[in-house]
């Protein structure tokens, strides 16, 4: 499921919402549930960035622009604001933002910011086109989630 809301045209992208990850058969901990924003969604030239939030303790940030890139390495990496599932099948809340705020991009879990990037490191060749555009949701496979509060905001 990827639930997609436009932009005003020149209006930066900020996804802030609460996500719940709902026990699935055999989830594994390595699901994950983000937010994202991009442009061009659908096409060849599509480019797209998300914060993905792992039920094991790890985050991710990537990206398309339109070939697939990786921000903070192939791994991502672990962060104490990340809420752990108890265990395969278990519930785990997270609470995931994408903000643009002057010349930083970060992602923020469950009220903490837990990677900042400068835009010129996301917003270049190969890469985000602009951080202008459409923001929305992303899940990964055999995932469900329940979504609530999907905001967008212009600082």
């Amino acid at each position: 499921m990827n639930t997609n809301r436009k932009t005003s045209k020149g209006m930066l992208w900020l996804a802030a919402f609460t996500l719940v990850l709902l026990a699935v058969a055999g989830l594994n901990l390595g699901t994950s549930v983000s937010a994202d924003g991009g442009n061009d969604l659908g096409t060849p030239q599509q480019s797209f960035l998300y914060c993905a939030a792992y039920g094991n303790g790890n985050f991710i940030v990537r990206g398309f622009g339109p070939e697939a890139f990786q921000v903070n390495g192939r791994r991502g990496e672990p962060s104490a604001a990340v809420a752990k599932a108890a265990g395969p099948g278990q519930s785990v809340k997270q609470d995931i933002a994408v903000s643009v705020k002057g010349d930083k991009v970060e992602c923020s879990i469950n009220g903490t910011v837990v990677g900042s990037y400068d835009k010129a490191a996301v917003v270049a060749a190969g890469k985000l086109k602009s951080t202008d555009g459409i923001y929305g949701i992303r899940f990964a496979h055999n995932t469900e989630a329940v979504v609530s509060g999907l905001t967008m905001t212009k600082n």
